[in-house]
């Protein structure tokens, strides 16, 4: 039952992700007025940069958990982010279990060669500065050490106005 649920959600967001926002009128955010941007470095070399809409991207809320998917244009980079908490407030970064509350989890994939396929930061923060009307806004930093190519790569990012969908479990 488990994985059933799990599945379920994927397809939630994955729906949810395609429709995007909502026009004003709904009082929810129009595409211009929400988004994100990430910028992704190594050695102080930003080597990728997207900036996006909210037609590409949504947070999932699940009992106190968070999900967001935030990816590139092109869809060459997708950055999958888990929340332990639903409010406003600051979250550790960590990529080993235990997960308590108050931690963030940040996974960043590619299929770019300059980074090792996928990449799990273990350091850092991430933050909710706003968390209300079914929307919210924060930042994110973020680092990691890579064990295929011992480089060290920086994770920096805000989002905007994101909306947020409750999927029920």
């Amino acid at each position: 039952m488990n994985n059933h649920k799990r599945i379920s959600a994927l397809i939630f967001l994955s729906v949810a992700i395609i429709f995007g926002c909502k026009d004003n009128d709904k009082g929810t955010p129009k595409d211009e007025e929400c988004g994100y941007t990430i910028t992704i470095t190594e050695a102080g070399n930003a080597f990728a940069s997207y900036t996006n809409n909210c037609t590409n991207a949504i947070i999932g809320q699940s009992n106190n958990e968070l999900s967001m998917v935030l990816n590139s244009p092109d869809t060459k980079y997708s950055l999958t982010i888990n929340i332990k908490g639903a409010i406003q407030g600051d979250y550790v970064v960590k990529n080993e279990p235990p997960y308590g509350s108050g931690t963030a989890t940040l996974f960043l994939t590619s299929d770019q060669s300059k980074i090792p396929g996928a990449l799990s930061f273990f350091q850092g923060k991430f933050i909710i500065t706003k968390f209300k009307d079914q929307t919210a806004d924060g930042t994110m930093n973020a680092t990691v050490t890579s064990t295929v190519n011992k480089k060290t790569y920086t994770l920096t990012g805000e989002f905007k106005n994101m909306p947020v969908k409750k999927i029920l479990m």
